[in-house]
């Protein structure tokens, strides 16, 4: 039995009284040894109350969007690099499928059409730094060597800020 839950008297508490619930280190302690039993005891219950559970999530859910919307920003902040790899792989297998490859080039033609001057500069960006024309320099914030160019104004496509890629990142996350 746990705590806001009402006793049948068919089931006996396999907690011991004087453990606390929830927010005790005993409790923590407890759970963590019978690490198994409380898995199956959780598992019966949410059988038991599957679809009664189902439908207090969707109206807490629809009760308070906002602390959804904030654990969800927090949960994503936590586990940034996990989420990285899990859409890597994913997209990875997704633009190998016949869908995915439609989807990349509608993106790929509507990018040409809507930033055609982007890519312009950056190809001729391109080609005065791979004959010489201009020479790579290092990061202007931390002298990192692998550096990228940014472009300020697209019209000028050789004048350019060289930035690693972390803050070059970081400039385009400012806005």
């Amino acid at each position: 039995m746990f705590v806001g839950e009402a006793s049948t008297g068919a089931e006996p508490t396999d907690v011991p009284v004087e453990v606390e619930m929830y927010d005790s280190e005993k409790y923590k302690a407890y759970y963590y040894a019978n690490l198994e039993k409380m898995k199956l005891k959780h598992k019966i219950r949410y059988a038991k109350n599957s679809e009664s559970l189902k439908e207090y999530q969707k109206r807490y859910r629809k009760d308070n969007p906002e602390k959804i919307k904030e654990l969800f920003k927090k949960w994503k902040e936590e586990n940034r690099d996990h989420l990285r790899e899990y859409n890597k792989k994913y997209f990875k297998k997704y633009n190998k499928t016949e869908r995915g490859k439609e989807v990349l080039r509608r993106a790929w033609k509507k990018q040409r059409v809507v930033n055609y001057d982007k890519i312009l500069a950056r190809k001729r960006l391109n080609y005065a730094v791979e004959y010489g024309h201009i020479n790579k320099q290092p990061c202007e914030k931390c002298g990192e060597k692998k550096s990228e160019g940014h472009h300020k104004d697209y019209s000028k496509p050789l004048e350019v800020v060289w930035l690693c890629s972390k803050h070059h990142r970081e400039l385009h996350r400012r806005g």
